[in-house]
């Protein structure tokens, strides 16, 4: 009893590992792909390439040898067509099973090769004989871990489909009409029974696909549990409390007078959204997303001075150390203006450094502080969080971004503002983003110049090689953009080095720098570049180290930019944001 138990407890733990406690747990446990173990194929009709099951009587066996681990079976079927199997690994208990004349059920891919049919290392089942019983289900292939097998796994799951009452929260008429459809939905137990046990002849790839009625309708119920749990957060965030802002407006004046621009029609409307917001007492959770280069840092800045001027403190969150001092480089000349006491506070600080800023935030000596995932640490206590900033919110986790509202003592919660330059469909927004209110910024500053972008085959690389020639003798910039730094085992790529050696070779006349995976040092070399001593260079780098160029040192040079490989848009936005403040044109090739 006690061995039984034992085994239960370790079967138990496994299960958790992966998820599954209750009943629904293992019910909405979705298989990864289906095996077909319903149906027959004689080897007199096969054709090369054929994935097939079939019966065979073993003829021959061919165990491993010294220095040689591949083992060979044949066997032939009841119409005496014979078949090879090649296993590349084989356990001692299967060899004892599989003797001369007993039945086994194979399944596999058929090559025809010179000494005829042949599978190697197919799926085995010992049988009894030929005519034996086949499955009246196909067989689901489900998520597991180690020493959980697939039978264990689906004999749990049909256990708790036996047991499990589902309740219906949206009836099948209601989701037929719902989404248009022309036939009626299953139920949610049934659709589930068939997703774990479809019957024969049903068609695997519309499983695969999720495309059969069954599997539509719990696709249905999982997004509707999905966006419910969503309404509930924006439930429970409206009974939290939030610092009330926007009262006081001297400050927000001074900073209208003291920039040298006018905010485009979509920056008011989004400026508007945030600080009515701001102006309610229970917490903002928005997401500003906008293109590189539309202006979402100077709305974030101009929220950040509405809490300011009433007294609240503030935290601007960044992704790394690169951009939060691109961000405190861009802001630091009008909040010195203002009188804003400003700091940062990165991982690469000494202690001694971080620490001297941590008793300053904790004392309220600072208004806005700068930084990485260093603000997130215990440590760090605001004595008067009003608002975090979070830049690139795609890079931080959840539980990180939402860490910030425990920066606060008295119970209330800082509103939350999360910047993002990767276009969001406002349809996925309204689904995946639901606890948030979702702001954009769909209009550019006026003077933008035009960004051309062409689709280049590799066959053409010599042309695109001469058109960087013509324009390096025109001394404009290039920056040639690799996936990779450096050769790679594993990934068959173009890397930097080797770009830059080419490179290198066919301009010999220009001088170029090779980035490298040291931010610091590429920040200091391509700010020197950009800042004026103006090399006719083509520059290779690692298409990671683009950020570190800063924006507000890049508006003076008109650049060409190429990267063979496709990239995210994120790493050759900001190259784009480079020459896009040049008025003349500016080509990406890809």
């Amino acid at each position: 009893m006690a061995s039984q138990s034992t085994i239960a407890d370790e079967s138990d733990r496994r299960f958790r590992l992966l998820g599954l406690a209750s009943d629904i747990d293992f019910a909405l446990h979705w298989p990864l792909r289906y095996e077909d173990w319903t149906r027959l194929t004689p080897l007199k009709n096969v054709y090369d390439g054929q994935i097939l099951q079939c019966d065979l009587k073993i003829i021959s066996v061919q165990p491993p040898s010294r220095g040689k681990q591949t083992c060979r079976v044949v066997g032939a079927d009841a119409s005496g067509v014979s078949l090879g199997l090649t296993f590349f690994k084989v356990y001692p208990s299967q060899l004892a099973q599989w003797q001369p004349g007993k039945h086994m059920r194979v399944q596999g891919e058929v090559k025809r090769g010179v000494l005829g049919l042949d599978m190697l290392h197919p799926h085995v089942r010992l049988i009894k004989g030929f005519g034996a019983p086949l499955e009246k289900h196909l067989t689901p292939v489900y998520p597991s871990t180690a020493g959980l097998s697939q039978w264990a796994l689906a004999r749990a799951i049909a256990q708790s489909l036996d047991r499990l009452d589902w309740p219906e929260p949206v009836s099948a008429s209601m989701l037929q009409q719902a989404l248009g459809l022309d036939h009626p939905l299953p139920t949610m137990l049934t659709a589930l029974r068939f997703v774990h046990r479809p019957p024969a002849g049903v068609d695997i790839a519309h499983l695969a696909e999720k495309s059969d009625p069954h599997c539509l309708r719990v696709l249905c119920d999982e997004l509707l549990a999905q966006q419910l749990g969503l309404q509930r957060a924006r439930i429970r965030r409206a009974s939290r409390a939030a610092p009330i802002m926007g009262r006081e407006k001297a400050g927000l004046a001074r900073a209208f007078s003291c920039l040298p621009f006018q905010l485009t029609r979509a920056q008011q409307r989004v400026l508007a959204e945030i600080t009515e917001d701001l102006s309610r007492a229970i917490p903002m959770h928005r997401l500003l997303q906008g293109d590189v280069g539309s202006g979402k840092t100077i709305i974030a800045l101009l929220a950040a001075l509405q809490a300011i001027d009433d007294g609240y403190q503030v935290a601007l969150l960044a992704p790394t150390e690169v951009l939060a001092d691109q961000h405190a480089a861009k802001c630091l000349p009008l909040l010195e203006k203002l009188g804003i006491r400003t700091a940062k506070l990165t991982g690469g600080l000494k202690e001694s450094e971080k620490r001297r800023l941590r008793d300053s935030i904790a004392r309220a000596e600072l208004d806005l502080v700068f930084g990485t995932h260093a603000l997130l640490e215990e440590k760090v206590r605001f004595a008067n969080l009003g608002l975090a900033i979070v830049d690139e919110q795609h890079r931080f986790g959840v539980r990180q971004r939402l860490s910030l509202r425990h920066k606060r003592d008295d119970g209330m919660e800082p509103h939350l503002l999360m910047m993002s330059a990767t276009p969001i469909p406002r349809s996925l927004a309204m689904s995946y983003l639901a606890d948030l209110d979702v702001s954009v910024i769909d209009e550019l500053p006026p003077g933008r110049s035009p960004i051309r972008t062409r689709l280049l085959q590799a066959s053409r690389r010599m042309d695109l090689m001469r058109w960087v020639r013509q324009e390096v003798e025109a001394s404009h910039q290039v920056y040639w953009v690799c996936p990779l730094i450096e050769e790679s085992e594993a990934l068959d790529l173009r890397h930097a080095q080797e770009s830059f050696a080419q490179l290198k070779d066919a301009l010999p006349e220009a001088d170029g720098i090779l980035g490298f995976d040291d931010y610091s040092d590429i920040a200091q070399k391509l700010n020197q570049i950009l800042k004026g001593t103006r090399p006719k260079a083509p520059v290779a780098q690692d298409r990671r180290l683009l950020l570190p160029i800063s924006p507000s040192q890049r508006t003076t040079k008109n650049t060409k930019k190429f990267n063979r490989f496709r990239l995210d848009e994120k790493f050759v936005a900001p190259l784009k944001l480079a020459s896009g403040c040049d008025r003349r044109c500016t080509f990406c090739a890809i």
